[in-house]
Parts: structure tokens; C-alpha cells; sequence
């Protein structure tokens, strides 16, 4: 199910089911087997191949990753990074969170005197108003980081919107 996940048609909307197959993954394929049972055995002899099978696994599926994400601007792939690299160290992940979403503030407000139609400036406005709740957050969960991928792709329609 994991593998599917991953590396079939996923949207950036189911971001953070992406990134916990990918862990599940991860997870499976580095673990010491304790109990016997058909996954234990995939691990055991994953484990056992060598050194450059491994590696090949691992280049198949951190290319077909990057394929399929190709599309994500470079900060996306940062914020996904961060949060893959720093899950368990939630400090510094907050910490990354509130600095992207400051940025991506402070980008979205240059957008506002430039956009024609009043109703639209109104609603960067409350995007910006929701941007600065990030520094209130006391622990950051998925839903922020995929906020935050939503935000930068909302960035992204305005640089194409607003030239």
C-alpha cells in the first residue's frame, strides 16, 4: 500500500500521506526484523543484498520521487525536505515553519498593490492574517506543512496572474 502511495498519481493536496508512506517505507527497510512474518522476510533480505543493490533501490526510488515531484518550486521541495529530514525534532521544524511562512508573507503582501480587483487584495489580505498565526503555533502538525505547500502554490499563481 505504501509503495502505491508514493509512487503513483499523488497530488500535492495529499502531501502529508505521501510523507508518512515514505517514512513506513524507510522504516521497513532499515529495521532489524525481530519477529518472523513475510514482511520481516522482504526485510531480512533487502538487508542481506549488497551493498550496491541497495543503493540502486534506494537511487530507483529517490529518482522516481523527484520525477514525480518535479513540478514543485524549490521552496516546496525545501518545506517537504525540512519536514521529512526534521519530523522528530519538532523544534526545529517550528522554527523552519514560522520563518517559510514570514517569506512567503512578506512575498504574497508585495502582490497585493499589484492586483486590479479589490476582492482578491481583500483575500491576500486574509491570507497574510493567516500566515501570522504560524508564530502562535505551539505544535506544528501536517496540516501546517501542507499549508505551507498550498501557500507557495498559491505564490506561484500570482507571479503567472500578475505580470
Amino acid at each position: 500500500m505504501h509503495l502505491f502511495i508514493v509512487f503513483e498519481g499523488i497530488t500535492i493536496s495529499r502531501a502529508a500521506e505521501v510523507v508518512k508512506s515514505r517514512f513506513a517505507i524507510v522504516e521497513h527497510l532499515t529495521r532489524k526484523a525481530s519477529v518472523q512474518s513475510d514482511d520481516n522476510n522482504i526485510v531480512e533480505s533487502y538487508l542481506k543484498q549488497d551493498e550496491e543493490v541497495r543503493l540502486l533501490a534506494y537511487k530507483l526510488m529517490l529518482d522516481k520521487f523527484n520525477d514525480k515531484y518535479a513540478g514543485l518550486s524549490a521552496r516546496q521541495r525545501n518545506v517537504l525536505k525540512e519536514y521529512i529530514n526534521n519530523v522528530s525534532n519538532t523544534t526545529t521544524l517550528k522554527a523552519f515553519a514560522v520563518e517559510e511562512a514570514k517569506w512567503v508573507k512578506s512575498k504574497i503582501a508585495a502582490f497585493i498593490p499589484k492586483v486590479g480587483d479589490q476582492v482578491t487584495s481583500i483575500k491576500l489580505n486574509e491570507v497574510c492574517n493567516l500566515l501570522d498565526r504560524y508564530n502562535d503555533i505551539r505544535k506544528l502538525k501536517e496540516e501546517h506543512v501542507l499549508s505551507l505547500l498550498l501557500y507557495h502554490e498559491l505564490l506561484k499563481e500570482l507571479k503567472n496572474a500578475v505580470k
